[in-house]
Order: structure tokens, then sequence, then C-alpha cells
């Protein structure tokens, strides 16, 4: 009798592991696909934002050659899709590197006191200060020398310049200090260039054992943790307060998640054999999400509900980790 049981066992051993092996099998091909249709996705997007940041760079010098509202209007319509081209690889981009360089690339809030003067403070600022000259070392020297917030380079000194100081700010005069700020959005412009020329080479996966499905969690899960402090931030503090534009910037990175999820990645597919239950949770959250910033909800709701949202979603993903990592 126990003869038989262990023979029984044995076999049931025997018959289990060739299921995983199939299993294993016929999983690897689809990850390796989707790993490779994820880094296909990457390389668009960094080759998407290299082509607006050409044209933000031309419509700078445009707009300082000849400042008018046409020329502003373009350059401020070529900031936000070049932004949004950035926050597209930005949500995929997790290396150590890119994170350090994030802070050159795309820090936020800023304090505009700290760039330029303001209506109760008229001679603040590295505008007024004469003793600061407009050089891209100066200026890189000067970014966050004391807080994160006084920044002086990136994609948001630029927005502070654009969008909230008047035309006449930059119309060649006998103040100092329009000249200064005229140099210093061309300065801010070329660096800007330089340190996103470095970013845009970042690879999506470093090395082969990056593109497994557990590393591929775990970077959206990492995008998701990113995406939730930035919802909370919606009415305080948002990511682009002078453009107007943080609300759409959420929405972006959304469709991001969306692409990795569903199509072209499809992800999704992959959660299903893990766990059906909480594969249909997530992919319940992403479109709830979706469809609330696609709503008429006001900043304020969004900020609670999508925050909610993001929440769970990374309590959902975080189930998943633990998932692949008992199986590795």
């Amino acid at each position: 009798m126990a003869h038989n049981q262990l023979k029984k066992l044995i076999l049931l051993g025997i018959s289990l592991g060739l299921v995983y092996s199939c299993s294993e099998e016929s999983i690897q091909p689809d990850v390796t696909r989707m790993a490779s249709l994820a880094t296909e996705l990457h390389i668009r997007n960094q080759h998407r934002t290299r082509e607006e940041l050409t044209a933000l760079k031309n419509s700078v010098e445009t707009f300082l050659s000849k400042p008018n509202a046409e020329t502003l209007i373009t350059l401020q319509h070529n900031w936000v899709k070049t932004h949004d081209a950035l926050l597209k690889v930005k949500f995929l981009t997790h290396t150590s590197t890119s994170q350090l360089m994030i802070g050159q690339i795309d820090s936020s809030p800023i304090e505009p006191g700290f760039l330029d003067s303001l209506s109760l403070y008229p001679e603040t600022g590295i505008i007024s200060d004469i003793t600061v000259p407009i050089t891209e070392i100066s200026i890189r020297e000067q970014h966050q020398f004391t807080d994160p917030s006084e920044a002086s380079l990136g994609f948001h000194v630029i927005e502070y310049l654009v969008f909230s100081r008047p035309i006449e700010d930059f119309m060649p005069s006998d103040d100092y200090r329009v000249e200064r700020r005229r140099q210093l959005l061309m300065t801010i412009t070329v660096s800007l260039a330089k340190a996103l020329d470095v970013y845009l080479d970042i690879p999506l996966f470093a090395d082969t054992s990056a593109s497994s499905l557990h590393q591929m969690i775990v970077f959206l899960g990492q995008s998701v943790g990113q995406l939730y402090g930035e919802s909370l931030k919606l009415m305080v503090d948002s990511h682009s307060p002078y453009s107007k534009t943080s609300r759409e910037n959420l929405r972006t990175q959304v469709s991001m998640l969306e692409q990795m999820i569903f199509q072209p990645v499809n992800l999704g597919s992959q959660l299903v054999q893990l766990d059906t239950l909480l594969a249909r949770d997530v992919t319940h959250t992403v479109q709830e999400v979706s469809n609330l910033l696609d709503s008429d909800a006001g900043d304020e709701e969004i900020a609670v509900r999508c925050s909610a949202l993001l929440e769970g979603l990374d309590h959902q993903l975080r189930g998943f980790i633990r998932l692949t990592e008992a199986t590795n």
C-alpha cells in the first residue's frame, strides 16, 4: 500500500513538472515578445522627444529674435509637446543614472523668486543678481543650490519664463534684466538639450535579465508609485502649474500604463496566467483611472479619486511582484 502511494506521488510530481515545464516554455516566448514590444515603444518615444526638442529649440530662437504674440504661442505649444513626449519616456525609465538626471531635466515644483523678480520683490532672483553670470556653468552651479525647489535648469524653468512672464520682459531694452532674462532662456534651453541628448540614450532594459516578467512588473510598479505621488500634488505643487497642463501630464502617463497593460505590449495577458482575479483588479483599476481623467471631474476630485485608485493599483502590482519572486 505504502509502495503504491509513493509510486503515485512520484508520478504526480513528474506530471506537475512536465506541466510546469510546458507552461514555462509557452510563457517565455510571450514574455520575450512583450519585452521587445516595450523596447520598441520606448525607442519610438525617445525619437519623438528628440524631434519635439528640435522644434522647441527653434521656437526659442525665433521668439528671442522676434518676440511677439505669435512666436510666443508657438513656443508655448512646442514646450507642451516636448514635455509631453518626455513624460512618456520618463514613465518607463528607472535606472539610477536616469533618476539623477531627471533632477536637471524635469525638476518640479520650482521657486519663481529664485529665478526672477516678483511683484512684491522687484530685485530678487538670478535675473537681478549681476554677480551671477548667465553662463551654462554658472547656471548649473546655481541649480538646487540649497533646496530642490531652487531650480535653474530644466523644463519647468522654461515653462515659468514663457508662460508667466509678459512678452515685454523679453523685448530688447535698456533694462539689464531683460537681456539677462533673454540670455537665461537661451542658456537653459541649450543646457536642457545637452542633458536630454544623454538621457534619451538610456535603454529600457540595461541587460537581458532585466526583461523578465518580474522586472517588467517592477518597472511598472515604480512608474505607478511615481504617478501616485504626482496625483496627490494636483491641487498643491502640481507638476506644470504655469502651463496649466498638470492634469494632462497625468493623462499622458496613464496612456503609457494602458499601452503596457493592454496593447501593444499586452502585459495583462501574462498577469492573467499568474492570478486571474488579481489581473482582473489591475485591468479594472487602470480603466477606472483612464475614465476618470477623461471625465469632467474637477482637479480636486481628480486628485482625491485618482490618488486612491493609483494607491490601490500600486498594492495590486506589489502582489504580482511577490508572485513572480516566489516563482523565480
